[in-house]
């Protein structure tokens, strides 16, 4: 799999020995000044893919560039060649918000992974050089864009990438005066169509979220994933099948369906299509149950009733949910009950339930030993002893979601001499929480590192929060190694190279003019300076570990 490094603003110099050689596969170059380091990165650290987003990266404005910043970009188009030197044949391309790369898409004929992400396609220039035979992989993410410019895209796809697999759109269409928008959902059948023998997977853009549109997809034998409504930024890491459940055949129309991604909008029609499909796997984001909750017993019935195979279903965006100001709907466990019906049902996530009584909670733990994911959120906090019911009866637990308020005021465990918290095989752990402290950063980390036997990806609302866990635990791997003057297990110098990743690199961290690690984004003075100290001390580890 590869690993993506997102490197800011960093003095060069340092690079070489800041990245574990033997572990990056893949370096994310998020700045255009950049350029005097990576011909560092491409001699020292030997990267393997490269990944270039170019030009300025989030939400700042984009300002066309001065003529001594366009002469700058060209010169760092130069050292994209020595990128490019790699493994030309897995290159990845991601074109960042007002990006207008004029010269680097001669650079990569055999790009096979293109994200577009811009503002407008005003951000244009030349956008038929970018699209190669080798492209597998289409994501356009814009607003505002021209039916002419739509209307480009779709011939040069359909004339220079016969064999697209993934056609990922996210826009907005400029309306005309009269409001209608069907020339362009037009055009974006006919690329379903002509298509139709190679796309496994299919991002439906709002504007074209149609009756119309659905029935197009009946011409897509391999279809494995639809998404509709998914926020945020898609890139393939590597190529693997989206069909992540082998050996169930849909019925009807889609013969390979297994996973289906509905926005709350879309409740009737996911209704109407549960009806038709057997599905393996379902989301349901952005269900506005405050609003809709007369529909939920319909929906699980329906999901009872025509779903014998389903193994996931996940229901709710966690992000939307978290809001503790106001109570989120709390829907009575009698309604949910009827879910352990589906007996292959193993990852179930209900990010906008609550159960109300612990006994209820008791009962769905107890039901069976194959979960593998529970993300149920109870209206009472949670205690040590709750806490330990998901170990006792959910030894195949990988991925758990629970309340954190009140996780501070458990206490000793009784008789804790006697009763082990052990999660064997857990990967990733979602909190919902309500106050964000660095002590309580440091109590979480100390309760993963004794009571997880792997590295545990965090997940949450508040990042801040989680960048303080993820460094605190780090510092707790690095504390263990040394006493037992043992090496990391590859599970952990993964687990710490991801942390250098999401949390120190991507949190625009720089290196002073004294060697320091500032981090901009962790809450308060003591959040900074043990995240800072750790840092240091993990990034020394890697030094000597390289060195030795």
């Amino acid at each position: 799999m590869h690993r993506i490094f997102t490197i800011g603003h960093v003095v060069s110099g340092i690079v070489s020995w800041m990245l574990p050689a033997e572990l990056t596969t893949t370096v994310c170059v998020n700045d255009v000044w950049f350029e005097a380091s990576i011909p560092l990165l491409w001699k020292e650290v030997r990267l393997k893919h490269a990944l270039c987003v170019l030009g300025q990266v989030g939400n700042q404005p984009f300002k066309v560039p001065t003529p001594e910043k366009w002469e700058r970009f060209q010169t760092y188009s130069k050292y994209v060649q020595i990128l490019q030197a790699g493994e030309r044949d897995s290159l990845a391309l991601k074109i960042a918000m007002g990006s207008r790369p004029t010269t680097i898409p001669y650079l990569f004929p055999n790009c096979r992974f293109l994200t577009w992400d811009t503002m407008s396609d005003r951000g244009f220039l030349d956008f038929n050089a970018l699209i190669s035979p080798s492209l597998e992989r289409f994501c356009l993410y814009t607003h505002d864009l021209e039916r002419s410019f739509f209307h480009r895209i779709c011939e040069q796809l359909k004339s220079s990438s016969p064999t697209l697999k993934c056609l990922q759109l996210d826009i907005s269409i400029s309306r005309p005066p009269n409001g209608r928008t069907e020339e362009c959902e037009d055009l974006f059948h006919d690329l379903l169509t002509f298509f139709a023998p190679s796309l496994n997977a299919v991002q439906i853009p709002e504007v074209f979220r149609t009756e119309s549109t659905m029935k197009k997809l009946y011409e897509i034998p391999k279809l494995c994933q639809l998404m509709i409504e998914v926020p945020g930024f898609f890139l393939c890491d590597e190529d693997v099948p989206l069909k992540k459940y082998a050996g169930y055949d849909g019925r009807g129309g889609f013969t390979s369906l297994e996973n289906i991604t509905f926005g709350g909008k879309q409740a009737s029609l996911c209704n109407g299509l549960l009806h038709r499909f057997n599905l393996v796997s379902l989301q349901v984001l952005r269900w506005n149950l405050e609003k809709e909750l007369s529909d939920v017993e319909t929906f699980i019935s329906i999901i009872v009733e025509n779903c014998p195979q389903l193994h996931t279903l996940d229901v709710g965006d966690s992000r939307m949910y978290f809001n503790y100001e106001k109570p989120r709907p709390v829907v009575a466990w009698q309604v949910i009950r009827p879910l352990l019906r589906c007996q292959k049902l193993q990852r179930l996530s209900l990010h906008c339930f609550q159960v109300s009584l612990l006994n209820e909670l008791r009962e769905l733990l107890t039901n069976r030993v194959t979960w593998t994911c529970l993300k149920v959120y109870t209206e009472f906090p949670l205690r040590m002893t709750d806490l330990w019911l998901f170990a006792e009866h959910c030894p195949n637990l990988e991925e758990l979601g629970v309340n954190i308020n009140g996780f501070f005021q458990w206490g000793k465990i009784p008789n804790s001499d006697k009763i082990k918290i052990s999660f064997p095989v857990l990967t990733s752990i979602d909190f919902a929480y309500s106050h964000f402290t660095p002590h309580m950063a440091r109590s979480v980390a100390s309760f993963l590192f004794e009571h997880c036997e792997r590295p545990v990806q965090l997940l949450g609302w508040d990042m801040r929060f989680w960048d303080c866990v993820s460094i605190t635990l780090c510092e707790l791997y690095m504390v263990r190694a040394k006493r037992s003057r043992k090496p990391w297990s590859s599970e952990v110098l993964l687990f710490v190279e991801r942390i250098l990743n999401e949390v120190v690199l991507e949190q625009e961290m720089f290196v002073d003019d004294y060697g320091h690690f500032p981090l901009v984004n962790l809450s308060g003075p003591e959040g900074r300076l043990f995240a800072t100290v750790a840092i240091r001390q993990i990034l020394d580890y890697f030094s000597h570990h390289n060195n030795h």
